[in-house]
Protein backbone atom coordinates (compact mmCIF):
# COMPACT_ATOMS: atom_id res chain seq x y z
CA UNK A 1 0.00 0.00 0.00
CA UNK A 2 1.71 3.17 -1.18
CA UNK A 3 0.63 6.45 0.34
CA UNK A 4 0.92 9.78 -1.36
CA UNK A 5 3.45 11.89 0.56
CA UNK A 6 1.02 14.81 0.75
CA UNK A 7 -1.73 12.58 2.19
CA UNK A 8 0.73 11.20 4.73
CA UNK A 9 1.74 14.73 5.73
CA UNK A 10 -1.93 15.70 6.21
CA UNK A 11 -2.58 12.55 8.28
CA UNK A 12 0.51 13.17 10.40
CA UNK A 13 -0.44 16.78 11.03
CA UNK A 14 -4.02 15.79 11.87
CA UNK A 15 -2.79 13.33 14.50
CA UNK A 16 -0.82 16.04 16.26
CA UNK A 17 -4.08 17.33 17.78
CA UNK A 18 -2.94 20.93 17.53
CA UNK A 19 -5.31 23.70 18.60
CA UNK A 20 -7.45 24.68 15.61
CA UNK A 21 -6.42 28.33 15.63
CA UNK A 22 -2.72 27.37 15.71
CA UNK A 23 -3.18 24.86 12.90
CA UNK A 24 -4.92 27.45 10.73
CA UNK A 25 -2.15 29.96 11.51
CA UNK A 26 0.53 27.46 10.47
CA UNK A 27 -1.29 26.46 7.29
CA UNK A 28 -1.73 30.10 6.32
CA UNK A 29 1.94 30.78 6.96
CA UNK A 30 3.37 27.69 5.24
CA UNK A 31 0.63 26.61 2.77
CA UNK A 32 1.58 22.92 2.97
CA UNK A 33 1.54 20.40 5.84
CA UNK A 34 4.81 18.83 4.66
CA UNK A 35 6.55 22.20 4.97
CA UNK A 36 5.20 22.56 8.52
CA UNK A 37 6.49 19.11 9.47
CA UNK A 38 9.92 19.88 7.98
CA UNK A 39 10.27 23.29 9.62
CA UNK A 40 12.40 23.92 12.69
CA UNK A 41 10.95 24.73 16.09
CA UNK A 42 12.31 28.27 15.79
CA UNK A 43 10.61 28.78 12.43
CA UNK A 44 7.27 27.49 13.72
CA UNK A 45 7.74 29.50 16.91
CA UNK A 46 7.58 32.73 14.92
CA UNK A 47 3.93 31.98 14.19
CA UNK A 48 2.66 29.97 17.19
CA UNK A 49 3.63 29.50 20.85
CA UNK A 50 6.67 27.31 21.57
CA UNK A 51 4.50 24.54 23.08
CA UNK A 52 2.48 24.29 19.87
CA UNK A 53 5.65 24.27 17.78
CA UNK A 54 7.02 21.42 19.90
CA UNK A 55 3.76 19.48 19.55
CA UNK A 56 3.84 19.96 15.78
CA UNK A 57 7.33 18.46 15.62
CA UNK A 58 6.71 15.57 18.05
CA UNK A 59 6.78 12.15 16.35
CA UNK A 60 3.54 10.24 15.73
CA UNK A 61 3.75 6.43 16.01
CA UNK A 62 3.21 4.76 12.64
CA UNK A 63 0.41 2.62 14.06
CA UNK A 64 -1.63 5.76 14.77
CA UNK A 65 -1.39 6.66 11.10
CA UNK A 66 -2.72 3.28 10.04
CA UNK A 67 0.71 2.12 8.93
CA UNK A 68 1.21 -0.53 11.62
CA UNK A 69 0.68 -3.52 9.30
CA UNK A 70 2.77 -1.99 6.51
CA UNK A 71 5.58 -1.20 8.93
CA UNK A 72 5.45 -4.67 10.49
CA UNK A 73 5.68 -6.33 7.06
CA UNK A 74 8.61 -4.14 6.04
CA UNK A 75 10.36 -4.82 9.33
CA UNK A 76 9.98 -8.60 8.90
CA UNK A 77 11.39 -8.40 5.38
CA UNK A 78 14.37 -6.38 6.57
CA UNK A 79 15.07 -8.76 9.46
CA UNK A 80 14.91 -11.75 7.12
CA UNK A 81 17.47 -10.11 4.84
CA UNK A 82 19.97 -9.52 7.65
CA UNK A 83 22.79 -11.93 8.39
CA UNK A 84 21.96 -14.21 11.34
CA UNK A 85 24.43 -12.57 13.74
CA UNK A 86 22.84 -9.14 13.18
CA UNK A 87 19.20 -10.19 13.70
CA UNK A 88 19.43 -10.23 17.50
CA UNK A 89 21.02 -6.76 17.49
CA UNK A 90 18.30 -5.45 15.20
CA UNK A 91 15.57 -6.95 17.40
CA UNK A 92 17.11 -5.34 20.50
CA UNK A 93 17.28 -1.95 18.81
CA UNK A 94 13.71 -2.18 17.52
CA UNK A 95 12.42 -2.82 21.06
CA UNK A 96 14.01 0.47 22.17
CA UNK A 97 12.80 2.58 19.25
CA UNK A 98 9.37 4.25 19.52
CA UNK A 99 9.09 4.14 15.71
CA UNK A 100 9.32 0.37 15.59
CA UNK A 101 6.45 -0.29 17.99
Amino acid sequence: MALDSRALAWATLAHKALPQRALVTLLRAFDDPAVILDASAATLGRHVPAAVAAAALAPVPAAELGLGAVLATAQLKLLAALPTEMRSRAARISRRSPYMA
